[in-house]
């Protein structure tokens, strides 16, 4: 199968009337989907669990296995029980409906047919069916989450334990804020990253509860006055942060891009310029931060 055809949405058309065949095709002629036919019942099975098409165009009325059966081996089988399918049937009957709503058919399309029926149908299938994808293609948080924590730390992620608390010394430490802190202005500075606290340096989730917040929501606003308060309101277009669970655990992760100007972290009278120079976090000098910033055009 070539890229473009893999790319384009994909009908299945099982019926055994070659007249039928024809029909449809000559239909659907000039539409961008890829048309597969079938006509017996078992090369049709085999073709949906093989090409995972967005539609099936399925006729009731076949000699070695009517529509209906192939449509409850369709929905028995994981590879294709999310398939959409419409049924193709001269049985203009309401109990014949019925029946194959309650199989799972989205919808039915009479014999003789219409064309512009068949391409108004076939349209809003395919449409309802590439926004399912397009959903499921989406990672979930949890997932989202886990697979930054399984890509382990690199020029772009950054694990810390905890917000405040020092777990060597069981208190909060100032030193341990800014450390996060640090990294969020380096990140920044540079291309960009993930920050995520609560989650040791091997990628163990550890939680926000060893900081000892009240809830969530004293937590995260903790986070946000700490980003306000040293990294500065202007940039809170270019950090967005949120809970997500991680291992049984919520943890924190900061999403940050670049900064449309140098970002400096104020510590109270003092003021740092701080980049990312590959999986580390570095200091720069007055000197070095205005060669840094015209190197790369931000001011």
């Amino acid at each position: 199968m070539s890229s473009a055809n893999a790319s384009r949405p994909s009908i299945l058309l099982l019926d055994d009337d070659a007249v039928s065949h024809e029909i449809l095709r000559s239909a659907l002629q000039g539409t961008d989907y890829q048309l597969i036919s079938a006509i017996k019942p078992a090369d049709g099975l085999k073709l949906a669990r093989e090409r995972n098409p967005h539609l099936v165009l399925l006729d009731v009325l076949m000699p070695e296995m009517d529509g209906f059966e192939v449509c409850c081996r369709l929905r028995e089988d994981a590879a294709t029980r999310d398939l959409a399918i419409i049924f193709l049937s001269g049985l203009n009957n309401a109990q014949d409906r019925v029946r194959g709503i309650e199989l799972g058919a989205v919808d039915f399309i009479s014999k003789p047919f219409d064309p512009d029926e068949i391409r108004a149908r076939v349209r809003r299938q395919v449409a309802l069916q590439e926004e399912r994808r397009q959903l499921q293609a989406k990672p979930t948080p949890e997932q989202r989450i886990a697979r930054i924590i399984a890509a382990g730390e690199n020029d772009h992620t950054e694990f810390k334990s905890t917000l405040r608390w020092s777990l060597n010394d069981n208190r909060p430490e100032h030193g341990v804020e800014i450390a996060w802190l640090k990294t969020v202005a380096a990140f920044l500075n540079s291309d960009g990253g993930n920050l995520v606290v609560g989650v040791d340096d091997r990628g163990t989730p550890l939680g926000i509860e060893l900081d000892g917040f009240e809830n969530n929501d004293k937590y995260l606003l903790h986070v946000n006055n700490r980003l306000q308060q040293h990294i500065g309101s202007e940039h809170a277009g270019s950090v967005r942060f949120g809970l997500y669970p991680a291992g049984g655990k919520n943890v924190l992760l900061i999403e940050c891009t670049p900064a449309t100007k140098p970002v400096f972290l104020t510590d109270g009278a003092q003021e740092h310029f701080f980049v990312r120079t590959g999986p580390g976090t570095r200091k720069l000098s007055m000197s070095q931060m205005l060669t840094y910033v015209v190197e790369r055009g931000c001011i």
